[in-house]
């Protein structure tokens, strides 16, 4: 999903397959008797309609992808936590976040400006753990056949809702397709009035109650 619009699967689908279709007639156009000109005429026309297929293709993801960035906030910097006071062991003391921005197409063109990824650096007591969440984009890990408990099936995205950022995943614990026992976790990122970090944090498990906390950053000045 890209900030309320899925790219149509389909329209990509339908578009390779013209252009692997347009492939093939000429090439079965190529083997027939009617001199090297006529085979080179049929060559250029089709590499012509398939660079025009391909570049349908392109503007098609290009659009979704524009979609997903007509709004969010800029949450780039180094943090530093500030509350809770009772804030677990494990959560982060200080974070800093990279927000790369993409200003032009495949092809060098200006476009729309948005945000590519959101890349965290997470400082606690253990260490550094990084971590780089694709904005606009849902994903998953399946697991093999049978799947052992340490290898679950886990799905997530990264979506804007308004100037909000929802970072969800969800992994199912239980044997292949079995979708009856799993954990959930969602964090929402947001900017207050006064400017720092907000983040509510949400995890859930089946047959159990969610648990929220929320983490507020202060910016640290450059």
């Amino acid at each position: 999903m890209m900030h309320g619009r899925t790219l149509n699967a389909s329209r990509l689908a339908i578009l390779a397959t013209l252009v692997v279709a347009g492939s093939a007639v000429a090439g079965a156009q190529a083997k027939k008797p009617g001199g090297a000109s006529d085979v080179r005429a049929v060559a250029i026309r089709a590499a012509a309609v398939s660079k025009l297929l391909m570049r349908a293709i392109m503007m098609t993801l290009l659009t979704a992808v524009c979609a997903a960035a007509q709004q969010g906030t800029d949450f780039s910097g180094r943090w530093t936590l500030i509350g809770p006071a009772d804030a677990a062991p494990d959560t982060a003391q200080t974070m800093t976040i990279r927000q790369p921005i993409v200003r032009t197409d495949v092809y060098g063109r200006p476009m729309t400006p948005f945000y590519r990824e959101l890349i965290v650096n997470r400082e606690t007591a253990d260490g550094v753990r990084s971590e780089t969440y694709g904005i606009g984009l849902e994903w998953g890990i399946v697991g093999g056949l049978p799947r052992p408990e340490a290898e679950p099936d886990t799905r997530g995205s990264t979506t804007w809702d308004g100037d909000r950022l929802v970072i969800e995943r969800t992994r199912y614990l239980g044997p292949a397709h079995d979708t009856s026992r799993y954990t959930t976790h969602k964090e929402v990122w947001r900017l207050d009035g006064t400017g720092r970090l907000v983040i509510e944090i949400t995890d859930g498990a089946s047959g159990a109650d969610s648990q929220t906390v929320t983490l507020t950053y202060q910016r640290k000045e450059a």
